[in-house]
C-alpha cells in the first residue's frame, strides 16, 4: 500500500526569547536563546576573554526545518557548521564584525551545503519576527567573528 507518512510537523512553541550577556556595566541582547555559562566572560568589545580558536567570514541565517543533522529541534543558538572544521557539540560565541550585532553563545549542531563546500563558515539559526527580535531576512549575510570557547567531540549533540 502506498502511503505518505509525515513526521516532525509539530511547530515550535512560540515565545522563544533572546538571551543577553553582561558586558562591563551594560547588558547586550543576543540573537541566541542560549545563556552564556557563568564560567565564560565577555570583554567590552564582545570578545570572550578565553577561547581556543577564532574563525571569521560570512555568517548566513536560516530558519525552518524540523530537526538538525544531530537530531536537535532547531532554535536560535543551534548553528550549522562543517563538522570537519568545527566539531559538533562545540561551544561558540559569535559577533558581527561591522556593526557588532551579537548572535551570542551557540552550539554547533547542524550542517549544510554552504558549510560543506567551504564557502560559509557558519549558518546561524534564527527565529521568526513574531517570537524573536531578529529574523533571518533581516540578518541576511553578516561577516562574523566565531570564537570557539569549547571544542566538541563530534558526537550526537542531543
Amino acid at each position: 500500500v502506498n502511503q505518505v507518512v509525515v513526521r516532525g510537523t509539530k511547530k515550535p512553541q512560540p515565545g522563544y526569547k533572546a538571551a543577553s550577556v553582561k558586558v562591563g556595566s551594560k547588558t547586550v541582547k543576543t540573537v541566541s536563546n542560549f545563556k552564556l555559562p557563568a564560567k565564560y566572560t565577555i570583554d567590552d568589545n564582545l570578545v570572550p576573554t578565553e577561547y581556543k580558536q577564532k574563525f571569521n567570514g560570512p555568517g548566513t541565517a536560516y530558519h525552518g526545518g524540523y530537526r538538525t543533522s544531530t537530531g536537535k529541534i532547531p532554535e536560535p543558538g543551534y548553528i550549522a557548521v562543517d563538522p570537519d572544521i568545527i566539531p559538533y557539540g562545540s561551544k561558540l560565541y559569535i559577533v558581527g564584525q561591522n556593526n557588532k550585532i551579537c548572535y551570542g553563545y551557540a552550539i554547533a549542531a547542524d550542517t549544510g551545503d554552504g558549510m560543506m563546500d567551504g564557502s560559509i563558515p557558519v549558518d546561524l539559526y534564527m527565529g521568526n519576527r513574531e517570537d524573536h527580535f531578529y529574523d533571518s531576512c533581516e540578518w541576511g549575510l553578516q561577516y562574523v567573528d566565531i570564537y570557539v570557547i569549547e571544542v566538541g567531540d563530534n558526537k550526537y549533540v542531543g
